[in-house]
């Protein structure tokens, strides 16, 4: 179990229906709440703490796409689904599936999945919050939450999150790695309904907000990523397990 002087304060974020489902946390506290939009949610959360979001941020219209989806699928192995592929640049701002899908092979020789265009405007929204607001690029990072998981257990999960065992599966670890987890975790379930928040997007910010707070450092996938044409960084950035301190080592 990883000690208070383990953690700072940090923020985790997810995408949900309502939303954004977002969790501080820091050694002995948490709080949690739903943003309408992500700017809002920015500036409700304290100033210059780290903000790891799952969510693509750093876009490309290169046919090799994104190195650091590449680099995840590796490390996730028989969890590689997990990982999509983030649409191009160009792609942004389409607003229907069929547009999307032509604009995508256009430029990168192949159609934008229906889960990457289901998150298209999530994608849109934040890009747009750090281009017109670039002081935030200093502490707003892309996780991935199966990532995140790997970095405290040594090996991917083995059951899909949205299943019940998937589900228990990862309450317990982020409970061995931050006792508040489980109260955490219990509480956001009874304040939101389902519809609104789903169960696994408390699961995925929470980890996300681990990974934001603690101060073991960070590794990014791939190691030297690339930046896109507006300078943000395609990386998705975990904890490093070759730390003496990484929450997730006995």
């Amino acid at each position: 179990m990883a000690g208070p002087d383990r953690f700072q304060t940090g923020i985790g974020v997810d995408g949900c229906r309502a939303g954004w489902f977002w969790v501080r946390v820091d050694a002995e506290d948490y709080e949690f709440g739903v943003a309408p939009n992500f700017l809002e949610l920015c500036n409700l959360v304290p100033a210059e703490a780290p903000i790891f979001v799952d969510i693509p941020i750093g876009l490309t219209d290169s046919p090799d796409g994104r190195g650091c989806d590449t680099a995840a699928r590796k490390l996730l192995k028989s969890r590689a689904s997990t990982v999509f592929s983030a649409p191009a640049r160009s792609v942004l701002d389409c607003v229907d599936y069929q547009g999307a899908k032509r604009v995508s092979r256009s430029v990168k020789g192949k159609a934008l999945s229906r889960q990457a265009f289901g998150i298209l405007p999530k994608i849109r929204e934040v890009d747009h919050c750090l281009q017109k607001h670039p002081a935030l690029r200093t502490h707003v990072t892309e996780g991935h939450p199966e990532v995140s998981f790997y970095s405290l257990t040594g090996e991917p999960m083995q059951a899909r999150k949205k299943s019940k065992q998937g589900f228990a599966d990862r309450r317990r670890v982020l409970m061995e790695v931050w006792p508040p987890a489980e109260q955490c975790i219990d509480e956001a379930l009874a304040r939101y309904l389902r519809k609104d928040v789903a169960r696994d997007d408390i699961l995925d910010a929470i980890v996300m907000a681990i990974t934001a707070a603690s101060r073991t450092p960070l590794t990014t996938l791939p190691e030297r990523p690339a930046v896109d044409p507006t300078g943000l960084p395609m990386q998705i950035c975990y904890l490093s397990r070759s730390h003496p301190n990484a929450p997730g080592r006995r």
